[in-house]
């Protein structure tokens, strides 16, 4: 998959030489800003600068009206910001271009946000509160916007890469214990 600034989205056959597939009909009017494919691989969900998310089904890259049948899809990667499994990263007086990314732990237990002011928040996942009840932890690094993030594999560490600072830094995740976990440690980076 892959999406442009023009807003157009573009289906690639790895297995088959990186052959385009699909039709051209995958598109937004602006630029986008995610890409999520489901772990069946019959369902894409994009997101845009303006907030709309919009729902594909493969492999004709035909758009799914009735979002309500996908509910219960999972999802094999979280690129989208929008969701309502990520409504609770949207505090008040965030604007639609504040948070760059989100990348959700392998352990599915929390979401990071990567952000214009420099911060990364860390809130529990799924992040579906209110969100002026939504608790969450910020920390503060990098000098400027961070444009991206994601979790290591093994759910040790999270890498968050800079915009004008140039930098990747590593926070160490400190994984809370689940009930009936004896786990010294509380839950951070």
């Amino acid at each position: 998959l892959v999406g442009s600034e023009e807003g157009s989205i573009d289906v690639y056959d790895c297995r088959n030489g990186y052959r385009r597939v699909g039709s051209n009909d995958m598109r937004h009017s602006t630029t986008v800003t995610g890409l999520d494919i489901s772990v069946d691989g019959q369902f894409v969900r994009s997101c845009d600068g303006t907030g709309e998310i919009v729902y594909w089904r493969l492999p004709l890259a035909a758009y799914q009206g009735r979002t309500i049948e996908l509910r219960d899809t999972r999802w094999a990667t979280q690129s989208c910001i929008f969701g309502w499994d990520k409504k609770a990263i949207w505090t008040p007086g965030l604007a639609l271009n504040d948070v760059n990314a989100v990348a959700v732990s392998p352990s599915g237990r929390v979401i990071a946000t990567a952000e214009d002011s420099g911060s990364t928040r860390l809130f529990r996942y799924p992040a579906n509160a209110s969100p002026q009840d939504a608790a969450c932890k910020n920390y503060r690094g990098h000098s400027s916007a961070i444009p991206s993030l994601t979790f290591t594999c093994d759910d040790r560490y999270l890498l968050t890469t800079g915009g004008y600072d140039l930098c990747i830094f590593q926070w160490r995740h400190l994984r809370q214990p689940s009930r009936g976990e004896t786990q010294a440690g509380g839950g951070g980076m």
